[in-house]
């Protein structure tokens, strides 16, 4: 679709671009930043590399922070982050440890679930205890979000352990 970004409202709280391979062209890109223009003064605005979507361009830590520095570049802007979801970044094959360790301070924020099977801590085999503590001891101070599928009757007693 085709909007005319001069009709965004000025009170959006979210804005979620999505779309095939050829949304990255030049034209859409340009609209894209256009709108970074109005959204992003307001509030801080998150790049998230996920996984299970082939077509989906922002796969690693490296994807993401590349736009987050262009746009911060070429707009001047400083509240654009990264969304650190370990799973997806642990599921895409990215060094999460050394994500942690050269950008933990950059977090606007994390994501947990465990894998393989995006449980609960504890129920796969990374290390999510570690890394929190290694991105808090970094310089993350914010919030940790909880994404994962309970597969347990209690899906909190991980706090616990």
């Amino acid at each position: 679709c085709w909007y005319d970004l001069h009709a965004v409202p000025q009170d959006i709280d979210l804005l979620v671009i999505d779309g095939p391979p050829w949304a990255l062209n030049p034209f859409i890109r340009g609209r894209a930043e256009q709108l970074f223009d109005r959204v992003v003064p307001g509030g801080i605005v998150l790049l998230e590399p996920v996984s299970g979507m082939e077509t989906y361009p922002l796969k690693t830590a490296a994807d993401a922070l590349a736009i987050i520095a262009r746009v911060k570049d070429e707009h001047g802007v400083d509240n654009v982050k990264l969304l650190a979801d370990f799973y997806h970044l642990a599921v895409n094959g990215d060094d999460v440890p050394a994500v942690i360790a050269g950008h933990a301070a950059e977090f606007g924020h994390i994501q947990i679930a465990d894998a393989p099977g995006r449980g609960e801590p504890g129920t796969g085999d990374l290390p999510l205890a570690q890394w929190i503590a290694d991105a808090q001891a970094g310089g993350y101070s914010g919030y940790i979000g909880l994404e994962y599928k309970a597969t347990q009757a209690e899906p909190f007693a991980w706090l616990n352990d």
